[in-house]
């Protein structure tokens, strides 16, 4: 019988706790000593890099806990499947658009040959326009104003 190291966290409030335990110590039995250190009720499961340590009567190292591994206690109501990762529909050009990065009502239209277009990223109209804003900056000379 090997002394090990483990570490109980509720992904609720944070709380972790570190303890020393024997490692044929049940998943069972470390709920109990959850329910105590971390002030936990209820239904609860045991996780380990993500899975769930399914068998309370399996000792830890039969479910593959080593000294130092952070086991996470949650409520067996409160596991739920995360769910799928939403994909942005691509531009229709193929390439990325920004035209309504800045909340400029007005879409811009697509780049040619796929590439980018910046044209409308801060809401300037679209078109050749010399000096759509003014500029300013602490230290600016008239010389550098004119250009």
């Amino acid at each position: 019988m090997s002394d090990i190291t483990i570490t109980l966290c509720n992904p609720q409030t944070g709380q972790s706790e570190s303890i020393p335990v024997a490692n044929s110590m049940t998943i069972g039995e470390v709920i109990e000593f959850s329910k105590a250190l971390l002030g936990m009720s209820g239904n609860l499961i045991i996780a380990k890099d993500g899975k769930p340590l399914a068998s309370t009567t399996q000792s830890l190292v039969q479910a593959g806990v080593a000294n130092g591994d952070l086991l996470v206690v949650m409520s067996a109501a409160a596991r739920r499947p995360a769910p799928a990762p939403v994909q942005a529909p691509a531009a229709a050009s193929g390439g990325l658009d920004f035209s309504n990065l800045l909340g400029s009502s007005a879409s811009a239209p697509a780049p040619a040959a796929g590439g980018l277009n910046f044209s409308n990223l801060l809401g300037a109209p679209s078109g050749n326009v010399e000096n759509p804003s003014t500029v300013f900056y602490a230290g600016m000379n008239l010389q550098d104003a004119i250009e």
